[in-house]
C-alpha cells in the first residue's frame, strides 16, 4: 500500500488532472465496492490488477 500512496502523493496530487482523478476515484469507489465487493471474481480481478500495478511501480 505504501507504493500506491507514494505514487498518489508524488505523481498524481501535484497535478490538476491527477487531483481530479483521485477525487473521482474516492467519490465512486465506495459505491463500486458496495455493489461488487462481495463478488469473489471482482475481488480476485482487482487484487491481481493491483499486484501487477504495484510491481510495475516498484
Amino acid at each position: 500500500m505504501r507504493v500506491l500512496r507514494k505514487f498518489r502523493d508524488s505523481k498524481l496530487l501535484p497535478y490538476l488532472p491527477g487531483r481530479i482523478f483521485v477525487k473521482i476515484y474516492y467519490a465512486i469507489s465506495p459505491t463500486i465496492i458496495k455493489y461488487f465487493g462481495n463478488n469473489i471474481l471482482f475481488v480476485s480481478l482487482c487484487r491481481k490488477s493491483l499486484n501487477k500495478l504495484i510491481k510495475f511501480l516498484q
